[in-house]
């Protein structure tokens, strides 16, 4: 099992360690413009889901952070 870090984790980096430890996770891509997310959305499995990334936002739902 991999080492857990200190500090606390992203979503993204969370679903990482899972994913080192054997855990199935869904696929998934951190993009970082809209561009590289459409890319990334053509090579999954229809629906997708759009989930904001950010240390400062706790509960993204709430603020309109996901979109299908």
């Amino acid at each position: 099992m991999p080492a857990l870090p200190a500090q606390r984790l992203s979503e993204v980096e969370a679903k990482r360690v899972l994913a080192a430890a054997g855990i199935p996770v869904v696929p998934e891509h951190l993009a970082s413009s809209a561009d590289d997310a459409v890319a990334a959305a053509e090579g999954l499995a229809q629906p997708v889901v759009l989930k904001v990334v950010s240390p400062d936002i706790q509960h993204k739902s709430e603020m309109g952070g996901v979109l299908l």
